[in-house]
């Protein structure tokens, strides 16, 4: 038998090329009418911080220290392997004291210690296209009608401005410390993936 009728013969699960991938959002109909984009972390050397040039509505998430849409899932495929967190960059670190401030009702942003007591592996994804065939970015989108043909077998969509819809999501949780009136509380974020 070749490796490769191997590898499928031994797998649980068929290898695919898109994910259903479940994250936070920040703005939940940026991309199609019910639809949001994934917070845009970036990591570099490391360090997890949010990308505020893609748009005023990420600007607003960050300042406003909103909190992140829940159950916003799209089909995705993985185009890299795990980046581990150590620190956060200034827009990272600006949104979490907004975000601690907001639910907290402090009236300023939060100015103690952030500790990253669970330190989380990042993986960069790419959304699928919603107006290249598939129709929707949901988990649900198994049949679909466009008014427009793929222009790549990758159904890859976006340009410059949405960085070609890709983005960095939790391939293991991220934990937080942060303490407020002596007590110490824990914010953690992840993504959730299943194959298709």
């Amino acid at each position: 038998m070749s490796s490769v009728l191997s590898a499928f013969a031994s797998t649980s699960a068929p290898p695919t090329k898109f994910f259903d991938i479940l994250t936070g959002s920040y703005n939940e109909n940026v991309l199609v009418d019910g639809y949001g984009l994934p917070i845009p972390f970036v990591v570099t050397n490391q360090v997890l911080d949010i990308n505020v040039h893609q748009s005023t509505d990420v600007q607003a998430f960050v300042t406003d220290g909103s909190t992140p849409g829940n159950n916003i899932s799209f089909q995705g495929k993985v185009m890299g392997g795990a980046s581990l967190v150590k620190s956060f960059g200034p827009n990272m670190t600006d949104w979490l004291r907004n975000h601690i401030n907001a639910i907290e009702s402090l009236g300023d942003p939060y100015s103690g210690q952030l500790v990253l007591t669970v330190r989380p592996f990042m993986t960069k994804v790419q959304i699928v296209d919603p107006i290249q065939g598939l129709g929707a970015l949901n988990d649900e989108a198994v049949y679909g009608i466009t008014l427009e043909a793929p222009t790549s077998t990758e159904y890859i969509g976006g340009g410059l401005t949405n960085n070609f819809f890709t983005a960095w999501v939790f391939k293991t949780p991220m934990t937080i410390q942060y303490v407020v009136g002596g007590t110490a509380k824990y914010l953690t974020m992840t993504s959730q993936f299943s194959a298709n």
